[in-house]
């Protein structure tokens, strides 16, 4: 199945149960598809960090085990873009002799693509582990963006901009607590988001295809993007792959003493 298909189950992705529905006398539970880039930021984490995990069990770059499997020109496009904007260093992953203890970070990068709405998109995200406290720090963020038609570039950046932050801060903060009377996730400090101090370095690369004869979907997808690629970049700094959100440091420090 393409990008395209995947994007049109995304759009049916909406009949799942609810969270403790089944075991509900009422058959009711908490919704989980009212978010931004519905369906598909559920569909990508784990599709993504599939793809990166398996460009690692056969010794391929991620970025170049996704373009030798790709047949869409927009596909390689945005994912060469992507990786030459970053300065991305051609080798498998993980790292090898990584030191996974103390307070000096591990450093990695990982990769994501995306297809939503007739745009293209991809992500490389390098990032910084400290074994000793499970904190993550993205660095820096690249993206690649292919809408087709690009109208306003300044205002496509900004709005790209804005959801790599957004993005950023669902994979390592977001998470709705709750518990058998409700949600108890009531204001910032019980649900903190990404600070100012703590947003990376953004690089946006518009790719201007006025050939392709439409616009795109705009800036919604860039919140999608985030999550595999950080994940990825996890695995590669440590050889560890996180299956579940958000990158917390205590579930992180768990997962490097595994």
């Amino acid at each position: 199945m393409g990008l395209r298909g995947v994007a049109i189950l995304a759009e049916r992705g909406h009949g799942t149960f609810q969270i403790g529905q089944k075991d509900s006398p009422l058959a009711i539970g908490l919704r989980d598809h009212t978010m931004r880039t519905p369906g598909q930021f559920q569909q990508n984490f784990p599709r993504e960090l599939a793809i990166s995990e398996a460009a690692a069990l056969a010794g391929a770059d991620a970025i170049q085990f996704r373009i030798d499997h790709a047949t869409e020109d927009r596909v390689i496009g945005v994912l060469k873009a992507v990786r030459d904007a970053s300065g991305w260093e051609t080798r498998p992953s993980p790292h090898i002799n990584t030191v996974l203890a103390g307070n000096t970070p591990v450093r990695g990068r990982g990769v994501s693509m995306l297809f939503r709405l007739g745009t293209y998109w991809a992500c490389v995200c390098e990032i910084a582990v400290t074994p000793a406290t499970g904190a993550i720090a993205v660095e820096k963020y690249t993206m690649a963006v292919d809408p087709g038609i690009v109208v306003n570039p300044m205002q496509l950046k900004r709005q790209v901009e804005g959801g790599a932050v957004m993005g950023i801060s669902h994979a390592l903060l977001e998470e709705a607590a709750f518990d058998q009377s409700g949600i108890t996730s009531r204001d910032w400090n019980t649900y903190p988001i990404l600070k100012m101090a703590d947003v990376p370095e953004i690089k946006v690369v518009l790719l201007n295809r006025p050939e392709v004869g439409r616009y795109g979907g705009g800036s919604e997808a860039a919140n999608a993007l985030a999550a595999p690629a950080i994940a990825a970049a996890l695995f590669d700094a440590t050889g560890k792959t996180a299956r579940r959100l958000p990158l917390k440091p205590a579930f992180i420090q768990a997962l490097l003493k595994a």
